[in-house]
């Protein structure tokens, strides 16, 4: 019993140095600042010339990257491009066309809705059709709209009155359409794995041709006698579309990821290829293109637009990226603009 009660202010203290120590030591963590990660430093700073608004190129090494990378900072005093009006599709969102006042949304759930933009600060729905499959690609020809729905095929909607969206006619394709082009009588649909197929519109639309491609046939553009396609992991195909004889598959160029979009300009076509980036070709002599450059994107290239001389990329959660032309082989980062959605715009799409 004696030994017990001697034990007992051993324990006490031990005890409540123990609690006066673990106190301590949280006041410790709470108050004292974190040491500074030098996870990278910055090498150089150039001025970027090439910008309306002042901005400067960094050059970055650090533990984390593999080599030394380039980044631009651009200083948006004047917030060119920026959100000024928006509205929920209630859905997945995937394509926009623009014509006359109008917006024209394709929503891989909800299907197609149709938008008043007459005040773009508060555009409205003003009338929706659903659309069987999942719509993906868009194009407009008078008062008719050509969807391209998957594994719906092609649709053909009537917007004579814009208020109630009718389906006129279907197309079924072997594949799963996800772009379309519409030339007067005849469209192009890149049909996924199953290469592209030529469409007569001219009495009751059916398939005339195909071209198969080693790829998925994902984007189309179409200059002249040339039909450019982005078709996945395989890159970009240019296929002949001239004269009466069948079409053709001309040449082939290999990107580094998988080209979802292609838009051409000035004899350059842009390939709007996920982690690849741009893809920028030269299609100066189409049947034999030259890669000339890359252009890195802030996340994924989804899609891309030249618009009022700059091009415009949909990059999934990078939002929307503008770049500007830099000499005659590529361009160079100018303007930004985030979008609340996980995967910002799929693909854009003006019609004047």
């Amino acid at each position: 019993m004696y030994l017990k009660t001697k034990r007992l202010p051993l324990v006490v203290g031990f005890c409540a140095l123990s609690y006066l120590i673990l106190v301590a030591f949280l006041l410790l963590s709470i108050f004292k600042s974190p040491p500074v990660q030098k996870d990278f430093t910055v090498r150089s700073v150039t001025s970027n010339a090439h910008n309306a608004n002042d901005g400067f190129l960094l050059t970055l090494k650090g533990k984390y990257f593999p080599k030394d990378i380039q980044a631009y900072l651009n200083l948006d005093i004047g917030n060119r491009f920026c959100i000024v009006g928006n509205m929920p599709s209630w859905g997945f969102a995937k394509s926009v066309l623009v014509r006359d006042g109008l917006g024209f949304i394709l929503d891989m759930v909800r299907g197609l809705q149709i938008v008043d933009l007459t005040d773009v600060a508060r555009p409205a729905i003003i009338g929706s059709l659903p659309i069987p499959g999942r719509a993906w690609g868009l194009a407009v020809q008078g008062d008719r709209l050509y969807i391209a729905a998957e594994h719906g095929g092609i649709q053909v909607v009537s917007i004579h009155d814009p208020a109630h969206p009718q389906i006129i006619a279907s197309i079924d394709t072997p594949g799963t359409a996800r772009d379309i082009l519409v030339e007067r009588t005849v469209a192009y649909v890149a049909d996924g794995n199953k290469g592209v197929h030529i469409i007569d519109l001219s009495q009751k639309p059916h398939i005339v041709d195909t071209v198969e491609t080693s790829g998925v046939a994902s984007g189309l553009w179409k200059d002249g006698e040339y039909l450019y396609v982005a078709d996945g992991k395989a890159g970009m195909q240019v296929v002949y579309c001239g004269g009466k004889g069948v079409p053709r598959l001309v040449a082939t160029v290999d990107t580094p990821g998988d080209a979802d979009s292609v838009t051409v300009f000035r004899q350059k076509a842009y390939v709007a290829d996920r982690t690849g980036g741009i893809q920028i070709i030269s299609v100066a002599t189409p049947p034999t293109p030259r890669h000339v450059a890359s252009v890195a994107t802030l996340g994924s290239a989804r899609s891309a637009k030249w618009i009022d001389g700059n091009l415009w990329v949909a990059a999934d959660q990078g939002g929307v990226q503008i770049f500007a032309p830099d000499g005659e082989k590529t361009c160079v980062f100018s303007e930004s603009s985030a979008l609340p959605g996980s995967l910002g715009v799929c693909q854009l799409s003006i019609s004047m």
